[in-house]
């Protein structure tokens, strides 16, 4: 019940604007929806210590993720934060963004970007020339910026992500899986 309790205040705080904050800044529907299943499953994640089950609750994190961004994984107007900008070789931009929400929970720290390689690079490449690639000259590191776009989808129907490199041993790499997910965007829109 302790922990139950624990992790349904988490998500009430993902939810719910900081006191002082108006109504302007609360994250939209599916961001706050988003940010509580990550909270939700990294809990279980961590919980676990069966490789198996694990594996399991990162199939249905997935389908959370799916069920909080609806049909087409889109979002819109999701509030972040810059922590990269980058170039590919061929001289598109890549962005790395972060949920200023999530980034200081408990090690939770998702990450946004359209990188990927092969096919998936180059249907989010943010090309020289257009209006978001020229956006990016305006924007450092450490901006926050309202985006809107879309994720892929997995083979749970859930958002594709890869994670870090740094392990082999398969509870490090779970850990990764539930704490720092990259998650590979398309970006429609930055304001």
């Amino acid at each position: 019940m302790g922990r139950g309790l624990v992790l349904l205040l988490g998500i009430l705080l993902f939810a719910l604007p900081a006191s002082g904050q108006q109504q302007a800044t609360a994250a939209p529907a599916s961001q706050a929806a988003f940010r509580a299943a990550m909270v939700k499953y990294q809990g279980l994640g961590q919980a676990e210590t069966n490789a198996l089950r694990r594996t399991d609750l990162v199939r249905d994190r997935g389908v959370a993720l799916a069920r909080a961004l609806g049909e087409g994984l889109a979002f819109q107007r999701w509030r972040m934060t810059v922590a990269d900008i980058d170039r590919f070789p061929a001289g598109d931009a890549m962005l790395t963004l972060r949920d200023p929400a999530m980034s200081t929970k408990g090690g939770l720290t998702p990450i946004f970007w359209n990188g990927g390689s092969g096919p998936l690079e180059e249907s989010v490449a943010i090309l020289p020339g257009t209006p978001i690639f020229e956006r990016l000259r305006t924007m450092k590191a450490g901006d926050t910026i309202i985006v809107s776009g879309e994720f892929f989808p997995d083979v749970s129907g859930g958002p594709i992500y890869t994670t870090a490199k740094g392990g082999t041993r398969s509870d490090v790499e779970d850990f990764k899986k539930f704490n720092m997910p990259f998650f590979v965007i398309r970006i429609a829109e930055i304001q």
